[in-house]
């Protein structure tokens, strides 16, 4: 038989089945009461610090003291440790709720791009998403499951010619540049009223999934494309117009001063700009009304000088969107089309767009005759 030797300064107090205070009378050979509770009433706290000895005499009671002292001490340990265990659950899970608030939330941006670099397009309808694969030319690409896509809204010179067009083989090179291998997202107009060419091509707005840009924004803000819906899908052209005109305010590509495109009065329009898309800004001089149909002439020479056709089946567009061509008088504006050889010239507005009324100050009062940015190249 065999004691517990502890050298634990707490003592502590054997209790009986009656709850009262044990007092066991010492013996020769055998410890105390006192000693073997001070000896033995936090072994579990340290059980290295505890040494086993002989332990005299056959004490029936006292055999029995070590394991009632250690029951005792079992149970204060265990008040301590549960209310540990309390402390440590209420605190863990607050500061595990606050560590995952501060956390940085993880975005994939190959996959979720962030909401503000697609928020502008939120009014668009998304038709397709895919990798380009191929640029088959400046506004034609291939994805890699084979869809072709036709960028919308933009015309840009040469792209027709063979060989391109110095404006249309850089287009080429920055649209390569940017686009190829990146998923991109093609959006239309929710109304759009033409969504394919008669080739199949989808009829897109090219939107970088990951940054936000519009491939079209950039060829325009390069100078490399002009503004110009030939598949007529009545896109919103605001924030292109826009871009453009950057573009030509900095005289970059086919805007700048040595480039392939010259500037050309009324008078001194050549006749290869005749069929040909331009874009043409002047003062208007009159408006005159032949044969149900509007004109807005440039020069003083009336109806045998440059003139803006305004045909009668565009009437109920202008008196939805309250414009008056009357109100243009004297105003300085800006339309694009082809040049065709009626008159001195003229070009036919089909589209409310292809008509923009600018500033007063973006040209001299005094100029009376229409200049011509005349891009050569075949009409879409």
């Amino acid at each position: 038989m065999s004691a517990v030797n502890c050298r634990s300064p707490v003592a502590g107090l054997v209790e009986q089945a009656d709850n009262s205070k044990a007092v066991i009378p010492a013996k020769a050979g055998i410890q105390s009461n006192n000693d073997a509770q001070r000896r033995c009433a936090h072994v579990l706290l340290d059980p290295r610090s505890c040494s086993t000895m002989s332990r005299v005499g056959d004490d029936k009671e006292m055999r029995n003291l070590p394991i009632v002292a250690i029951s005792a001490t079992t149970l204060d340990i265990m008040r301590i440790v549960f209310t540990i265990l309390v402390c440590l659950l209420a605190t863990v899970p607050f500061a595990v709720l606050h560590a995952a608030d501060d956390a940085p939330e993880k975005t994939d941006t190959a996959t979720a791009p962030a909401t503000d670099v697609l928020a502008p397009y939120t009014t668009l309808k998304l038709a397709v998403t895919g990798t380009v694969d191929q640029v088959i030319d400046p506004v034609t690409l291939r994805l890699q499951d084979g869809t072709l896509i036709r960028l919308i809204a933009i015309d840009i010179p040469g792209t027709e010619s063979d060989p391109p067009g110095p404006i249309a083989a850089q287009a080429y090179d920055l649209a390569a540049k940017t686009a190829l291998n990146k998923t991109y997202h093609f959006y239309q107009m929710r109304n759009q009223t033409v969504t394919k060419t008669r080739f199949g091509h989808v009829l897109a707005l090219a939107v970088d999934r990951t940054t936000g840009q519009s491939l079209q924004d950039e060829l325009l803000r390069y100078g490399l494309a002009r503004v110009w819906d030939g598949d007529n899908t009545d896109f919103d052209l605001t924030w292109s117009m826009n871009m453009e005109d950057k573009a030509r305010n900095v005289g970059s590509g086919l805007w700048a001063d040595d480039a392939p495109t010259r500037v050309f009065t009324a008078q001194t329009l050549p006749v290869t700009a005749i069929g040909q898309l331009n874009v043409v800004t002047g003062r208007i001089m009159s408006v005159v009304t032949l044969d149900n149909d509007m004109y807005l002439t440039l020069t003083e020479q009336g109806m045998k000088g440059f003139s803006i056709k305004l045909p009668n089946a565009l009437r109920p567009v202008m008196a939805r969107q309250n414009f008056d061509p009357f109100a243009l008088n004297g105003q300085i504006i800006r339309a694009r089309g082809p040049v065709k050889a009626q008159h001195g010239g003229m070009i036919v507005i089909d589209h409310l767009w292809q008509l923009e009324v600018l500033p007063m100050t973006f040209m001299p009062k005094t100029q009376d005759a229409a200049t011509i940015d005349a891009q050569q190249v075949d009409t879409p």
